[in-house]
This record gives structure tokens, C-alpha cells and sequence, in this order.
């Protein structure tokens, strides 16, 4: 997996840690997600940037039940 990250005044795509979700979490791979204006306000703190996504997900809590891996969300 990888994510654009801003990093003051530089922009860089790199390969973060991802843990197993744990708690109600789920982990979606990102396959379409929208860059904007919005984004802007971020500059001054390291970020993944990026909202409004579309993917699918890769693992699920064992709690969660409306779920599974392999559904496309969005």
C-alpha cells in the first residue's frame, strides 16, 4: 500500500506501517480518493491527503458483522 503524504512544502508518496484493525475497525485499500482545495488548510502538519474514498477492504475486526473482506465501499 502506499499514500501521498504532505510534508511541508513537499509532496511524497511512501509505503506506511499498517497495523490489523482492532477495536470496530476496518482497513480499506484505497483505490479512488479526491484531492481538493479543502486540502489546502493542511500545509503546516504531515498528512495523508485525500477524502471522499472508494476501495475495498482488506481486513475486518472479528466484531464487526456487516462487513467482510473483498466488499467494495465508498
Amino acid at each position: 500500500m502506499a499514500a501521498t503524504i504532505y510534508m511541508a512544502q513537499l509532496l511524497d508518496i511512501t509505503s506506511p506501517n499498517i497495523a490489523k484493525p482492532s477495536g470496530k475497525q476496518v482497513l480499506v485499500k484505497i483505490t479512488h480518493s479526491g484531492v481538493c482545495g479543502t486540502d489546502e488548510h493542511y500545509k503546516t502538519a504531515d498528512m495523508v491527503l485525500g477524502h471522499k474514498g472508494i476501495g475495498t477492504v482488506e481486513a475486518v475486526d472479528g466484531s464487526i458483522k456487516t462487513l467482510a473482506v473483498r466488499d467494495r465501499v465508498g
